[in-house]
Formats: structure tokens, sequence, C-alpha cells
């Protein structure tokens, strides 16, 4: 049982350095429409790319992205790695499953989502992107850029 314990604080231990090492600020997302009117009439299909861009691996877990959105997400997304959650507003929760991952430096990450909505302008996508580490509740951090890539709403 010792043995036990002692290894469950030292993997504790270590997702908490990792945490701490790790600069939010080194993370880029990028938002594209995929297609309108899809996976049904009056719907969008977008994704979210996460990019490490830093020299530290960003932990499977034990964090949450929040961010702003115009349109009301469909809290499933298609490609299972992460989850949307509605919080109030306009303020969603993005947090990993276990299918997620570690983020290595260098590496990126695509997560699909639907919207109730089409998307017709810049303005209709997520914004505000910040991460909460789990063990600090309280503290929200600003990722590095946001880039919107080109798209036709048509």
């Amino acid at each position: 049982m010792r043995h036990f314990l002692l290894i469950l604080l030292t993997c504790a231990g270590i997702n908490s350095f990792a945490m701490q090492n790790f600069d939010p600020r080194d993370l880029s997302v990028t938002w594209e429409v995929i297609k309108n009117d899809a996976p049904k009439p009056g719907q969008s299909l977008n994704a979210i790319t996460i990019t490490n861009n830093g020299k530290s691996t960003l932990p499977a877990s034990g964090w949450k992205l929040y961010f702003n959105s115009a349109r009301m997400v469909v809290q499933e997304t298609p490609t299972g790695n992460a989850k949307i959650d509605f919080i109030n507003g306009d303020l969603f929760s993005l947090t990993p499953t276990t299918s997620f991952g570690e983020l290595k430096p260098g590496k990126s990450v695509r997560i699909e989502f639907v919207d109730d909505d089409v998307v017709v302008n810049t303005v209709d996508g997520p914004e505000g992107f910040y991460l909460v580490w789990d063990d600090q509740p309280e503290k929200g951090y600003n990722l590095g850029a946001f880039t919107v890539k080109p798209f036709s709403p048509v």
C-alpha cells in the first residue's frame, strides 16, 4: 500500500510540475468553418486547431480552455477528443477527454464541433480563449495567437 501511495503522489507531483512549467501563451488557436448546413441544415461544422508552439508538453488532462461564442455550440464534438460545455451567456469550456493525449512541442490537435446556426461572418466564431488549470480554478491564462481561416459562407 505504501508503494502505491508513493507512486500516486509522484505522478500527481509530475503532473503539477508539468502544469507549472507550461506557458499557455505557447498555445495558438485557429478556427475554421468546415461546412455550413452540416451535419444538418441550419447548422455549421467547425474546427479549432490547438498548436503547441513552446518547448514544454501540454499535459493530457488537468486543464480546460474557456472561450466565448456568439453561436450555441452543440456539446458533443464529432472528433471525440474533447467535450464542450455551455457555462452561461456566451461562455463555453473545452475539456480534453481521455483520447486527447499530451500535446507535445510543435504538434497540433484538431477539434471539430457543431454550431446550431450557419456561419456568415468571422464574428460568428469562437473567441477569447484562455486556459484554466484544474488545481487553480480561480486563475485564467491568456493563450497566444488566434487565427481565423478564410472561408466562404456559401
